[in-house]
C-alpha cells in the first residue's frame, strides 16, 4: 500500500502519495509538488471568497476566460503554441467545476480542475513532459478523488 500524506488548506484537503515532494513556495495560498519518477509537477492554489450561489456562476465564467487567455498569453511569452482541449464548465450541487487539458509545442501536457463554491476557488493542476497522457490522467484522477471541500450550502 502506498504511503499517503494529507495537504490541508483552510477549507480543503487533498491526499498525495509520498512520490510527491513539496517544493519551496512563498505564497501561502499555493503549493507546488514535484514527482521526479513521473517527470511531473502538481500545483494547488486556493482563494477564499464570500459569495452566493448565483454570483459564483459569473465568477466561474470569468475564471474560465482568465485561465484560457492566460494559457495563450504564456505560450506567446515563451514562443510556444498551445492547444487546449476538452474544456468543460459544469454546474454542480455545490457550485461549478471548470476543467480543461492541453499541450504545447515544448511537449508539455497539462490538466486543470477548478472548483468554485460560495466560499472557495480551488485549483489543482498537473503537468508533465516525458509521461504518457494515460499515466498523467490516471495520476490526476487519483489526486482529484481525494479532494475534499465543503459541499453544503
Amino acid at each position: 500500500m502506498e504511503e499517503m500524506m494529507t495537504i490541508d488548506g483552510v477549507v480543503y484537503s487533498v491526499d498525495l502519495t509520498s512520490e510527491w515532494k513539496e517544493q519551496p513556495q512563498s505564497d501561502p495560498d499555493r503549493a507546488i509538488f514535484e514527482a521526479k519518477n513521473m517527470d511531473s509537477g502538481l500545483f494547488i492554489s486556493s482563494i477564499n471568497i464570500v459569495s452566493d450561489i448565483e454570483e459564483i456562476k459569473r465568477v466561474a465564467e470569468k475564471l474560465k476566460e482568465v485561465r484560457l487567455t492566460g494559457e495563450q498569453e504564456a505560450a506567446r511569452h515563451y514562443s510556444r503554441t498551445v492547444t487546449i482541449t476538452k474544456t468543460e464548465l459544469k454546474r454542480r450541487d455545490w457550485g461549478y467545476s471548470l476543467s480543461y487539458e492541453g499541450h504545447d509545442s515544448s511537449g508539455r501536457k497539462f490538466l486543470y480542475s477548478d472548483v468554485v463554491t460560495p466560499e472557495l476557488i480551488l485549483n489543482i493542476s498537473i503537468e508533465g513532459y516525458d509521461i504518457s497522457w494515460g499515466k498523467l490522467r490516471r495520476e490526476f484522477e487519483k489526486i482529484l478523488a481525494t479532494r475534499h471541500f465543503n459541499k453544503s450550502f
